[in-house]
């Protein structure tokens, strides 16, 4: 025997709408996910700011207190190596 017509089942209203777990990142998730943008951001923009800051002689302290981590990374870790390859890039007159 059939259903009537717009009555349901219980087991073909299991089928129509199931009830599954929410999806999504966790807020911890999505904290970790920002910091890591923010941190590749600050990466990404310090040697041109760097390089026009001291071409330009504007801003030389500002831009040193901002960037001063990008310094203590250049002088104790294996980053030293990428890091004057992308300011060779901005200013070729960058020391090897």
């Amino acid at each position: 025997m059939q259903p009537a017509p717009g009555s349901t089942s219980p087991a073909s209203s299991a089928e129509v709408s199931p009830e599954t777990p929410a999806s999504g990142c966790s807020a911890a998730g999505a904290g970790v996910a920002l910091a890591c943008l923010l941190l590749a951001w600050y990466l990404a923009i310090s040697v041109p700011v760097i390089v026009y800051s001291n071409r330009l002689g504007v801003g030389k302290e500002v831009v040193r207190v901002v960037f001063a981590p990008i310094g203590w990374l250049h002088d104790r870790t294996p980053l030293r190596y990428p890091l004057r390859w992308t300011a060779r890039l901005w200013d070729p007159s960058v020391d090897g």
